[in-house]
């Protein structure tokens, strides 16, 4: 089901994109089949074991859902559904999704009948990767009846069903690389190799008996209802091994990320009245790496312009983007010495010198809709004269290779402010330092707005109600508001039906917010989405 999903999307020749995608549907199957349970299933008798009992210990994905907390998270649950587009029914809308699912696989069963009346209280999943790189994995479902799962399993494959048997126990192959098997008191379905696999870790060295697994896990909220880890060394070292790369460039592959994949990424979600939260916990030296991507906690955020409806920060980029090129530079067995080479060539500056080395705190903002849109970056210098200069020489780069019309103004207390025009672009783009802020933006609004400092986006109370919603000591990372987003959307004039219907979702989004901290040698991430 899975690999032919893969061949449908033609990535046969690549393992790592495979494992990606084996992974992606492993984890979906499951989380809507635990939400369908839950939805449908008020009761259900617990299963004795985590399904993590019957995951490999060389797993690369893991992740599990609750199908039955038994409290009002299930209430929160079914509450948020009904905001949503066909959320007054979510269990047939879930069930319906699950049995196309079936449908494409080639299996003929239905949840409400086939899956239903067995189903436990947990489902997990798994992927494993292979000394060739190829990905396997299977899904977990607890039973509340072994005998109606066999009956269920024994009738898909009734026509065409081929019966097996491996270390004692039999599972059947019910359609082309499809089988299943009951093991314990969970349902395995998965490829053949991921339902072996499934036996042999209920045998012993299954996740669930692993240090890393368990040690992980504890930074987790009780509360939970699914949670998801992934092997980073594993994860990353069949990434490489699939590549094709030398020796020489796997050595440096393997040095440069080394490091950051010395713990595993544990994270989960759970639901509270009104919103959707988000964990994850990962080594400070791989959060730092994507950093760029999640935000990371500075006192800088609070300070972007008050109608900013997007904001993010990256404390100390500048050694967060030497990082990054390192790993990028190690991993195509480059190094930094090239990269700055032809970086050098390509602009006249010094990487290391003239550009990274002044960058401190980092934040990026979105203002305004329409044609009165705007936005950009905001660098706090960390040595005025250097920024400057730099400043200086790429306006200069800038006007020679792109001809752009340049206008230069003197701002207070010795800052300056370069404006550059195109007949592109209808406002123009700022280059300006003040104060030891640096400012590159789109618009003379934006440019203002973000050099003064004032109003900042901490006097806003939206902001605060956000801000105050990030509990036990997470220093804001990111921020999003979805009303002027939605009325941002609605300037473009979208008429797709597929773009009428993502309208519609946002239209239920309140605001996002998130946050980090460092705890001991990993950083927390947590992130909130609020419902209007």
């Amino acid at each position: 089901m899975l690999s032919r999903a893969a061949k449908a999307l033609g990535i046969q020749r690549l393992p790592w994109q495979r494992s990606i995608c084996l992974a992606a549907a492993v984890s979906a199957g499951l989380v809507v089949a635990a939400i369908a349970g839950m939805l449908a299933l008020p009761g259900s008798a617990a299963a004795d074991s985590s399904p993590a009992g019957l995951a490999p210990r060389a797993s690369v994905v893991y992740a599990e859902a609750q199908v039955d907390p038994g409290d009002e998270r299930e209430q929160w649950l079914r509450d948020i559904l009904r905001k949503f587009p066909g959320g007054a029914n979510p269990e047939r809308a879930l069930a319906r999704l699950i049995d196309d699912g079936l449908r494409g696989a080639g299996l003929p069963l239905r949840f409400s009948v086939g899956i239903k009346p067995w189903l436990g209280d947990t489902v997990g999943g798994f992927v494993t990767v292979s000394g060739d790189g190829e990905p396997s994995g299977a899904l977990l479902l607890a039973t509340t009846s072994r005998a109606r799962a066999r009956a269920a399993i024994a009738k898909v494959a009734r026509k065409r069903g081929i019966r097996r048997s491996y270390r004692g126990i039999t599972y059947r192959v019910v359609a082309s690389d499809i089988a299943a098997a009951v093991v314990e008191r969970f349902a395995v379905i998965g490829d053949r190799r991921g339902v072996r696999q499934a036996i042999d870790a209920a045998r012993g060295r299954s996740l669930l008996g692993s240090r890393a697994y368990r040690s992980a896990i504890k930074t987790l909220p009780q509360g939970r209802l699914a949670s998801f880890y992934v092997d980073a060394r594993r994860s990353l070292s069949a990434s490489v091994d699939a590549a094709r790369l030398s020796r020489r460039e796997r050595r440096l592959a393997r040095r440069a990320l080394g490091r950051l994949t010395r713990r595993p990424v544990i994270g989960a979600v759970s639901v509270e009245p009104r919103a959707v939260v988000f964990d994850a916990t990962l080594s400070r030296s791989l959060s730092s790496l994507v950093s760029p991507l999640l935000g990371g906690g500075t006192p800088l955020l609070a300070t972007l312009p008050s109608d900013s409806w997007a904001a993010s920060a990256v404390p100390a980029a500048g050694r967060v983007l030497r990082r990054v090129i390192d790993v990028i530079a190690a991993s195509s067995g480059s190094d930094r010495g090239q990269t700055n080479r032809l970086f050098k060539r390509t602009t006249r500056l010094d990487l290391d010198r003239d550009v990274l080395s002044w960058i401190g705190d980092l934040g990026t903002f979105i203002r305004g809709t329409g044609s009165a849109v705007g936005g950009g970056v905001v660098i706090e210098s960390l040595d005025a004269a250097t920024s400057a200069s730099t400043l200086k020489r790429l306006v200069v780069l800038l006007r020679k290779r792109f001809n752009v019309s340049v206008a230069t103004a003197t701002l207070p207390n010795g800052g300056r402010d370069y404006s550059l025009t195109t007949p592109f672009l209808a406002h123009p783009f700022h280059a300006a330092q003040k104060d030891g802020r640096v400012v590159l933006v789109y618009g003379d609004n934006a440019a203002r707005l973000a050099l003064a400092g004032v109003p900042k986006l901490s006097d806003t109370p939206r902001y605060q109600e956000a801000a105050a919603a990030l509990v036990g000591g997470y220093a804001p990372s990111n921020y999003l508001s979805f009303g002027p987003l939605a009325a941002a959307l609605r300037t473009l004039g979208l008429t797709d039906r597929g773009d009428v219907k993502l309208m519609r979702y946002v239209g239920r989004l309140d605001y996002l917010i998130a946050g980090t901290k460092a705890q001991g040698t990993t950083a927390q991430h947590h992130a909130k989405l609020v419902l209007k």
